[in-house]
């Protein structure tokens, strides 16, 4: 995001923005950067960044003294564009460097080679002396040596920076990886999405019943593909107590068609050109897409449920002290998006927390060590909602209907329940989000 608003056209008090405040006094939003003080940091990214925030200051201080020579104050970027004759855009973006509190968050405003000799000869027209103006290009010079050093090029750089921010969420990497990942794999998909609702079991206290919904919304192949396994339900252990057996998926809604379990909800998904198989496989239920046109004419959206009885604890028993919720993910999407209902009797709530893990060498580990190690550089902040007002999404559309449909089956309504969202943009894959919620004591 940008730290500042484009400027008015109007002139304005010398190092005032649009809101009216000097930028040297603007308050900058938090960076997010890997802290300096771990260990990690300082094997990792130490060296680069000792040598990085010495190029980055040497920069700083020639822009300073070279503007100085000519009258000219870099902090106040549009005065310095009329005076020097330079693209506003440009003379904005020194400004940010020279303000950024991290050597880290001033690279990405740094001018490219073709603007750095622009900005430079934009001084030697205004008559800047020439030793000025060759420590400004010294300067430079010696950052694109640390770059080269450390990195090779800048394009390699970035993609090491984008790793860096914890709040950079690897945006740019997330979206060069749906691209070409859809180009591998031969297919995309527009929104994926995954939603537990959680009632309690009539059966057993302090038990739960759980409903898994997972849609897949504006497939499309990319290239001519055999049969797509889109859709799997088999026995799921939910409960680290090894009292608690594996819990057997059955649909959520009744069956319609033939023998099989019919996990796929009909009146919510559309095929093009194509149909499903199902079949009994390794003592579950798999759902196949068979091959069809590629594009638009294949386009299909897709959504399952099914439903685990007494599958959960609500109150910690034995070793189960935790219940986690892992949604693979495992298609190019453009967006993915998580929900967990939560029936107003459950407590403890509040401890709820996501996490973003990649899985390229296995699937998601127990051991907290080992999923620490694999867990992405991601913001999976959890909004609150009530269902009722704010279910809607509006890459979804119908998906606010769908899960009042799926309510309203288990014999709930809307209105007892609390929603926690998680939403991503290109989610990154292969990888493995994970929405934990610790439980509670059970009450004496």
């Amino acid at each position: 995001m940008d730290e500042f608003r484009a400027p008015d056209p109007q002139d304005r008090p010398l190092k005032a923005t649009r809101r009216g405040r000097p930028l040297s006094t603007r308050r900058r939003p938090s960076t997010g950067l890997v802290s300096h003080d771990s260990d990690l940091d300082r094997v990792s990214v130490g060296p680069f960044r000792e040598e990085c925030e010495s190029a980055i200051s040497e920069i700083s201080k020639a822009v300073k003294a070279v503007s100085a020579s000519v009258g000219s104050d870099p902090l106040t970027p549009q005065e310095a564009s009329r005076q020097l004759k330079l693209n506003k855009n440009l003379t904005w973006k020194v400004a940010r460097v020279l303000l950024a509190s991290d050597c880290f968050e001033a690279i990405p405003m740094l001018p490219g080679p073709e603007a750095v000799e622009i900005y430079i000869a934009a001084f030697t027209a205004a008559g800047a002396p020439n030793p000025k103006v060759g420590a400004l290009r010294t300067s430079f010079r010696r950052f694109d040596a640390v770059v080269e050093r450390h990195f090779g090029t800048r394009a390699d750089l970035e993609i090491a920076l984008d790793g860096l921010r914890v709040d950079g969420n690897l945006e740019q990497s997330r979206r060069l990886a749906f691209r070409g990942m859809a180009g591998l794999v031969g297919l995309q998909v527009a929104t994926r999405f995954t939603t537990h609702i959680i009632t309690p079991s009539r059966e057993h206290a302090n038990r739960a019943d759980m409903a898994v919904i997972a849609g897949i919304e504006g497939l499309k192949r990319m290239r001519p593909l055999g049969a797509l396994p889109v859709f799997r339900a088999a026995r799921m252990r939910t409960s680290a107590d090894p009292q608690n057996p594996a819990a057997t998926a059955e649909p959520l809604f009744p069956s319609l068609h033939g023998e099989a379990p019919e996990f796929l909800v009909r009146d919510f998904s559309s095929i093009s050109n194509a149909s499903l198989k199902t079949e009994a496989q390794d003592g579950g239920t798999t759902v196949s897409l068979t091959p069809g046109p590629l594009g638009k004419l294949g386009e299909t959206s897709l959504v399952f449920a099914m439903r685990l009885q007494n599958s959960l604890n609500l109150v910690r028993h034995g070793d189960d002290n935790a219940n986690e919720f892992v949604t693979a993910i495992s298609l190019p999407s453009e967006f993915f998006f998580a929900d967990l209902l939560l029936h107003r009797s459950v407590r403890h709530i509040e401890s709820l927390h996501a996490s973003v893990h990649g899985t390229l060498n296995r699937p998601l580990p127990s051991d907290p060590q080992l999923r620490e190690i694999v867990r992405l550089p991601i913001d999976c902040s959890t909004s609150w909602r009530k269902p009722t007002t704010s279910i809607s999404i509006d890459r979804s559309p119908q998906y606010a209907a769908l899960i009042d449909a799926c309510v309203n089956h288990m014999g709930a309504s809307l209105e007892e329940f609390t929603l926690a969202r998680v939403a991503l943009e290109f989610p990154p894959m292969p990888s493995s989000l994970l929405m934990r919620w610790d439980l509670p004591n059970a009450a004496s």
